[in-house]
C-alpha cells in the first residue's frame, strides 16, 4: 500500500512539473506596467471552538525576472469562547480580537520557483478579555502596536498560466507576547502574474 501511495505521488510531481514547464514565461523587458504586477495573498478561516478568519491580499511589482517588491493589507479576527483554564475551578474566559494593519516586502528568486522572502509588517490589535472566576467578571478592552520583521523563503508551484501556488517558511526576529503568530510561520498562498 505504502508503494503505491508513493508511486501515485512520483507520478502527480512528475505531471505538475511537466505541466508547468509547458507555458513559457515572456522576458521581463518586454512586458508593460500591468503585466509586471503580481496579485495574490492569503485567505483562511476556522469554525469551532476557536474561530478564525484571515484576510491577506498582496499586490507586487517585478524589478527584475528575479526581484519582486509588494505591499499588503491585513485583517484578522479571532474569538475563543467559554475556555476554561482550569477543570478544578470555575476560572473560565471568553477573547476576541481584531487585527488589522499592513506590510512592505521583498522576493528575490534564487532559481526558478524558490525564492527569498523579507517582509516589514505592522499591526493594530484591539483584543477584549473577559475572565471569570467564580460569578466574578473582570472586563479588559486593549490596544497594542506590533512591529514585525519577517525573514525566510519560499517555494512556487505553477498551476496554471501565470498563477502559482505559494508556501513560505518564515521567522519573525521581533516576536513578542502580543504576536499573532508564534516562530515558525507557515504560509500558503496564491499569486497571479509572472
Amino acid at each position: 500500500m505504502k508503494l503505491h501511495t508513493l508511486l501515485a505521488c512520483f507520478i502527480i510531481m512528475i505531471s505538475l512539473s511537466a505541466y508547468s514547464q509547458s507555458f513559457e514565461e515572456p522576458t521581463i523587458n518586454t512586458l508593460k506596467f500591468s503585466e509586471r504586477l503580481v496579485y495574490g495573498g492569503n485567505f483562511g478561516l476556522a469554525f469551532g471552538s476557536q474561530t478564525l478568519i484571515d484576510l491577506s491580499p498582496t499586490i507586487g511589482y517585478r524589478l527584475s525576472s528575479q526581484f519582486t517588491i509588494g505591499t499588503g493589507i491585513t485583517y484578522k479576527y479571532s474569538q475563543i469562547k467559554d475556555y476554561t483554564l482550569d477543570m478544578n475551578t470555575s476560572k473560565w474566559y471568553d477573547y476576541s480580537s481584531n487585527v488589522f494593519g499592513g506590510s512592505l516586502w521583498a522576493r528575490y528568486h534564487i532559481i526558478e520557483n524558490v525564492f527569498a522572502h523579507a517582509e516589514l509588517e505592522q499591526l493594530q490589535i484591539n483584543y477584549n478579555y473577559t475572565s471569570v472566576e467564580g460569578s466574578v467578571p473582570t472586563k479588559i478592552n486593549n490596544n497594542v502596536g506590533v512591529t514585525s520583521i519577517l525573514v525566510g523563503g519560499g517555494y512556487r508551484q505553477p498551476i496554471g498560466n501565470r498563477v502559482y501556488f505559494n508556501i513560505l517558511l518564515l521567522y519573525n526576529l521581533n516576536e513578542t507576547d502580543f504576536s499573532p503568530y508564534k516562530n515558525p510561520i507557515i504560509r500558503a498562498g496564491i499569486s497571479i502574474g509572472m
